[in-house]
């Protein structure tokens, strides 16, 4: 059973095979090469607007890590300053401080040396006092006591009994 081959349908079906390849590569290869070459191109041009947006990513982290460095070193700066002023502030405070406790014990040196003065005084006054009343009683006479006063005076300033 076998049945022979017979070339008007093979040379027929050739030729269909042919026209159908044709059609086909026309309607349907085309617009799918088509359609590969634009995705393909898709592809390409986001994979180089990836490369160029983490180009940019890099530069714009290549500016923050300025930025950052910048701003640690402003930061820096001014701590720096701020102590300075803090150091200055304390020494201005410190020698204020010590002008005024200078001014104090000066103060009351003086006050000292004035109460020391008038205690001097008032006990020349009541030593004078005390002589005169004690010549008095001794001689039991009434003397002018002011008189007797500046000559007792002027006796313990010239002897420096005080």
């Amino acid at each position: 059973m076998l049945q022979s081959i017979n070339l008007y349908t093979c040379v027929f079906a050739l030729i269909n095979l042919l026209i159908l390849y044709f059609v086909l590569k026309k309607v349907l290869f085309k617009p799918v090469m088509n359609y590969m070459d634009k995705r393909s191109e898709e592809v390409a041009e986001s994979l180089k607007n990836s490369e160029e947006a983490k180009t940019e990513a890099n530069e714009l982290k290549a500016q923050y890590e300025d930025q950052m460095k910048t701003a640690h070193a402003d930061g820096q700066k001014v701590v720096e300053e701020m102590t300075a002023r803090a150091n200055q502030m304390y020494d201005d405070t410190v020698a204020k401080a010590e002008e005024e406790s200078k001014a104090i014990i000066a103060r009351a040196q003086e006050d000292a040396k004035r109460e020391h003065e008038k205690a001097i005084k008032d006990s020349k006054a009541e030593i004078s006092g005390l002589a005169i009343a004690a010549a008095s009683k001794v001689i039991d006479a009434n003397l002018d006591t002011e008189a007797n006063r500046k000559l007792v005076d002027k006796f313990l300033d010239e002897t420096g009994a005080a």
